[in-house]
C-alpha cells in the first residue's frame, strides 16, 4: 500500500483494511511480537530494574513506539490510518490493538446482531491461537536449526510435519 502511493518507500504494511463502514480511511496494520523477558532481544534489557522488568506491557509499549515512529508519518502522508498491532510473546495485546479490536467487534456486533462479548471472545481466541501457532513454528525452526546442523537425519519439513500446524483445534474451531 505504501509502495503504491509512495513509490520511493520500500515499507509494506502487514495488513490493509480498506475503508468501509468502520472507517473513512484505509487502515494499515504492522504486526509485531515483542518478548518481555529482559535480555531476550538485542536491547538495553540489562539496564532494566526489577520493577521496570515487571511492568505489564513494557515490551509491547517499546515496540509500539518503535513502529509508530517508523510508519505513522508515512501513513499520514498517504492518507492512511496506522495501527501498530503489537503482541507480547506471553499473549498480552497492547492497548492500541485492544482498542482497535474492540472497535471492530462493536461495529460487527451492531451489523450482525451478535452479542459483542461473544464476538470479542471469538476474535481474541483466534488471535491467541494464531500467535501460539507462530511461536510454536518459530520454536520448531530454532530447535531444528540448533540440533540438526546439517548432519543428515531429520529435515526441516519432517520436523514440521511432526507438529501439524493446520490441525490445531480450540473449542471445535479449526484454525
Amino acid at each position: 500500500m505504501f509502495k503504491e502511493r509512495f513509490t520511493e518507500c520500500n515499507r509494506v504494511p502487514d495488513i490493509t483494511i480498506y475503508r468501509g463502514g468502520l472507517h473513512c480511511k484505509d487502515i494499515v496494520l504492522d504486526v509485531s511480537v515483542a518478548c518481555p523477558l529482559p535480555g531476550a532481544e538485542l536491547t538495553n534489557a540489562q539496564g532494566l530494574t526489577r520493577k521496570e522488568a515487571g511492568v505489564k506491557g513494557r515490551a509491547a509499549l517499546a515496540r509500539q513506539n518503535q513502529k509508530t515512529g517508523k510508519y505513522q508519518v508515512i501513513a499520514q502522508e498517504n492518507n492512511l490510518d496506522f495501527v501498530p498491532a503489537i503482541f507480547e510473546s506471553t499473549g498480552y495485546m497492547d492497548d492500541v490493538l485492544s482498542a482497535f479490536v474492540n472497535k471492530v467487534v462493536t461495529h460487527a456486533s451492531e451489523l450482525r446482531c451478535i452479542p459483542k462479548d461473544v464476538l470479542y471472545k471469538h476474535w481474541v481466541k483466534r488471535l491467541s491461537v494464531s500467535l501460539q501457532k507462530g511461536l510454536c513454528m518459530a520454536l520448531v525452526r530454532k530447535v531444528f536449526a540448533a540440533t540438526n546442523k546439517g548432519h543428515g537425519g531429520m529435515s526441516h519439513q519432517n520436523a514440521i510435519s511432526v507438529v501439524d500446524m493446520e490441525m490445531v483445534h480450540v473449542n471445535n474451531i479449526r484454525f
